[in-house]
């Protein structure tokens, strides 16, 4: 159960404040939503009480969470040119979203440290540098709201972890930087547009569903209303 002007993480999204605890009929239904308020988005959005954790909306991390985060960071990488190729990227991708969707700090963390590699290694892909950016943005947020400092600040403790992680890992394992494979990076470009491409088909049509099924519920309640009001009128005309 969370609380009014409690901070929460809302997954994919960010920091957001728990603004206030709306009622609404929804089909005839009593309904409790939380409206949450995004720190760095002009946006609110209402989420239904009993949905809070189907959606995956957690509370803010801890110092001793930012600190368990920053100690994976800084452990030694260990590369892995199977896992993290060029060709694995669809595999990679599925396990990132869902990964990205839960919300979890710790897995967010594991999706900025492969794509940090990745990066020292390669050319990153027009999927792989929005995801990083996306998570950089998420991590960073985060980390500036607990420790009630700004960006700036909240990027350099980010940075330091990894770069502290990618010192040792050189001095453990010297080794030539792998070629970029150009071809290939334009195949996986192209293949991640046509994904982006269908995921936002997808949620139109989402969209548009929810929008009709708001309208419903309004028609509804309007119908409800002038019924009652049709009975007023009757029973005061009788």
């Amino acid at each position: 159960m969370f609380l009014v002007d409690e901070k929460v993480v809302y997954p994919g999204y960010g920091v957001a404040l728990i603004s206030k605890l709306v009622r609404r009929l929804i089909s005839g239904k009593q309904t409790s939503f939380y409206e949450l308020k995004f720190f760095n988005k002009d946006m609110a959005v209402l989420v239904p009480e009993d949905r809070i954790e189907a959606v995956g909306i957690r509370r803010l991390s801890t110092e001793q969470d930012l600190n368990s985060m920053f100690k994976l960071l800084a452990e030694p990488i260990k590369k892995s040119n199977d896992e993290l190729g060029i060709n694995n990227w669809n595999r990679r991708n599925k396990k990132y979203q869902l990964s990205l969707r839960s919300g979890d700090l710790l897995k967010l963390c594991h999706i900025y440290r492969d794509l940090q590699l990745i990066s020292h290694t390669k050319e990153l892909s027009f999927g792989e540098r929005n995801l990083k950016s996306k998570i950089e943005l998420l991590l960073i947020e985060e980390i500036a709201v607990v420790k009630n400092i700004d960006k700036e600040r909240a990027s350099k403790y980010l940075q330091k972890s990894f770069l502290l992680a990618q010192k040792t890992s050189d001095e453990q394992n010297p080794s030539a930087e792998q070629p970029v494979d150009q071809q290939n990076i334009a195949e996986q470009n192209m293949a991640e547009q046509l994904v982006t491409e269908q995921n936002i088909a997808e949620q139109k049509v989402k969209t548009r569903s929810e929008r009709l099924q708001e309208d419903l519920s309004k028609i509804q309640s309007l119908s409800k209303k002038t019924k009652v009001a049709s009975r007023d009128q009757s029973a005061s005309l009788g």
